[in-house]
C-alpha cells in the first residue's frame, strides 16, 4: 500500500477590513451569528503550524469571491513557499490559465480549479464551446498531470430508482427522506450557491481525460458536520478515476480517516475545523492509522 497523506486545509477570505484571514464555514456557510466573517487566524502562521505539525501538504482555498483584483492568497503564497518546504495547492477563483500561472510563479506546487472545470465539463457535453476549454490541457503541459487538481463540490440527489435518473446513480445505505434507496451527485459551483446538471463521476472522468491528475473530493452534506466522510461519494469517484482522490468534509474522529483511506479508496485524507480547533492533532491521526496497518509518513 502506497503512503497515504493527510491534508490540512485553510480556507481564506478578507474579513470586514479587509484583512485576509483563516476561516471555516458549517456546509459552506463562514459567517457568525452576527454576520460576521468567522476568524480562525492567520494563514501564514496557521501554515506555519502544519509544517511543524507534520503535515503531508497543504491546500489554501481563496473563497472571497472578490469580482476583480489581486487575490490575497498571492502574497500569502510568496511569503509561505519562502519560509516552508511542504506543497502547497491552491484553489479558488481560477478564471484562466494566466490566474493559474500567477499561482505558479508565487510559489504554489498544484492548483486546483472548481467552478471552472464544472462550466467547462458542461459546454463539453453539450458540443458548446468554452473560451477557456484548454486550461486543464495547458496546466499539464507546461507544470505535469500532477499540478492540475480538480476540486468538486457535490451534494446528494435522491431517487427511487436508477432509471429516475440521467446521471450514474449508486444503491446507498443512507436512504433519502422520503425513503429513497438510489442516489447521485450533483456537482455545484461558485462555492456551492448554484448546481448544474453535472454529476461528480462524470465530471471527475471527463477532467482526467483532459489532463488533471488529482480530484480533491468535497461534500456538502458532510462539511462541517464531524459524521464522517461520504464513504459512498468517495469510493464511487475513486472507481471512476485512474488519479490520487484527496477525501474532505465530515472528518471528526481518527476512525473516520482510517475508514476513507482503506475501505474508500482514497489516497488522502483532507481536514479543517477538526485541526484548526485543536480537537485533533495530525500527529494523533497519523500515530492511530499506524497501529491500524495504514503506512503514513512520521
Amino acid at each position: 500500500m502506497l503512503t497515504k497523506r493527510i491534508i490540512p486545509c485553510l480556507d481564506v477570505r478578507l474579513d470586514e477590513t479587509g484583512r485576509a484571514v483563516v476561516t471555516k464555514g458549517f456546509q459552506y456557510d463562514v459567517r457568525e451569528s452576527n454576520g460576521r466573517v468567522r476568524n480562525l487566524g492567520d494563514p501564514v502562521e496557521m501554515a506555519r503550524y502544519y509544517e511543524e505539525e507534520g503535515a503531508d501538504e497543504l491546500v489554501f482555498l481563496d473563497i472571497t469571491r472578490t469580482a476583480h483584483g489581486r487575490s490575497p492568497l498571492l502574497e500569502i503564497i510568496e511569503r509561505v513557499s519562502d519560509q516552508l518546504f511542504m506543497p502547497l495547492t491552491i484553489g479558488g477563483g481560477i478564471r484562466s490559465l494566466n490566474d493559474a500561472i500567477l499561482y505558479f510563479e508565487a510559489g504554489a506546487d498544484k492548483v486546483s480549479l472548481g467552478s471552472m472545470a464544472v462550466e467547462i465539463v458542461e459546454a463539453y457535453q453539450k458540443g458548446e464551446d468554452h473560451p477557456d476549454r484548454n486550461i486543464i490541457e495547458e496546466i499539464a503541459k507546461r507544470y505535469g498531470s500532477q499540478a492540475c487538481v480538480i476540486s468538486i463540490d457535490p451534494r446528494r440527489q435522491y431517487v427511487d430508482a436508477p432509471g429516475e435518473s440521467s446521471h450514474p446513480t449508486i444503491e446507498t445505505s443512507q436512504p433519502g427522506p422520503n425513503g429513497e434507496r438510489y442516489c447521485w451527485f450533483q456537482c455545484s459551483v461558485k462555492g456551492g450557491r448554484e448546481f448544474l446538471d453535472i454529476d461528480a463521476l462524470t465530471l471527475a472522468r471527463i477532467t482526467t481525460e483532459m489532463g488533471a491528475g488529482e480530484i480533491l473530493l468535497n461534500s456538502i452534506d458532510r462539511d462541517g458536520t464531524r459524521s464522517g466522510f461520504d464513504l459512498e461519494l468517495v469510493r464511487a469517484v475513486s472507481r471512476a478515476v485512474k488519479v490520487p482522490v484527496i477525501a474532505s468534509s465530515g472528518a471528526g474522529h481518527p476512525e473516520h480517516f482510517y475508514q476513507v483511506l482503506t475501505q474508500a479508496g482514497a489516497d488522502a485524507a483532507l481536514a479543517a475545523s477538526l485541526f484548526h480547533y485543536g480537537e485533533l492533532r495530525i500527529e494523533e491521526v497519523k500515530r492511530y492509522l499506524l497501529s491500524k496497518g495504514v503506512p503514513v509518513r512520521l
